[in-house]
């Protein structure tokens, strides 16, 4: 019951600010913060200080800092589940990040 309602807030809820606005598409400034995101949540300005090849949930991001990564990659037009963004690492971010500055990012996982 509690995650079919967790489900709910996360996919449904406008309480994520991050989705009520789409980062413009033009900058490859826009796109600095996907990598930066999930460092930032767990207290650190500096990505690089992490394994780059864990997974989010293996560095110690928890649910909600999951969601908060899901909801700036979706402001970025990248609409992955949740459980891929659990899944992903910084170099898969770092990749995504390059191809939006590229313009060539299609929703690959």
């Amino acid at each position: 019951m509690c995650l079919t309602v967790w489900y709910v807030v996360i996919h449904k809820s406008s309480y994520i600010n991050y989705t009520s606005k789409k980062a413009p598409v033009t900058s490859s400034a826009a796109y600095h913060y996907i990598v930066h995101t999930p460092s930032i949540l767990l207290g650190c300005a500096d990505p690089y200080k992490f394994s780059q090849t864990k997974s989010l949930t293996d560095i110690g991001l928890d649910l909600l800092m999951v969601s908060e990564v899901k909801a700036v990659l979706s402001s970025n037009n990248i609409e992955i589940s949740l459980g891929e963004v659990k899944q992903l690492t910084f170099s898969k971010l770092q990749e995504m990040e390059n191809s939006l500055s590229n313009n060539d990012w299609r929703g690959r996982s």
